[in-house]
């Protein structure tokens, strides 16, 4: 089967699916058409809800990769970014700062730690190979 989108998938495979296999796979299709499209319906929905109740996520997706969901995690996560005094303070609060394994005179520099918001942190996660691939993922105010 040639290369083509998840979104095209349902659409492309059954000219490529042999006779005999095709009443197991047809219904399988056929689900992943209607999740496909299901899946679209929610990221339209967190679209408008990301542009028009919480304009400030438009900051946040001119980064390459992030989309309206991890910048709904973002901004619903922090809740108030003012209640926080530095740039650095968000970062502890969401887990992105380096476990500690101090003894002694050692002090290793370990692994992100692991605390944090659990579904910011996967966004983010998910997300890093993108935007770690962009030459300038800079936020332009």
């Amino acid at each position: 089967m040639p290369k083509c989108p998840a979104r095209t998938f349902h659409k492309r495979a059954p000219a490529h699916i042999p006779d005999a296999l095709r009443p197991a796979l047809e219904p399988i299709l056929e689900q992943i058409g209607s999740l496909t499209e299901r899946i679209r319906e929610y990221d339209r929905r967190l679209e408008t809800a990301s542009e028009e109740r919480y304009p400030e996520t438009q900051l946040l997706r001119q980064v390459e990769g992030i989309g309206p969901l991890t910048a709904l995690c973002f901004v619903l996560t922090l809740e108030d970014p003012y209640r926080f005094e530095r740039s650095r303070s968000v970062g502890a609060y969401l887990g992105l700062v380096p476990a500690k394994d101090q003894s002694g005179e050692r002090d290793p520099q370990k692994r992100i730690s692991k605390e944090g918001d659990e579904m910011l942190s996967v966004s983010f996660w998910s997300q890093a190979p993108i935007t770690s691939s962009v030459p300038s993922a800079r936020i332009r105010i």
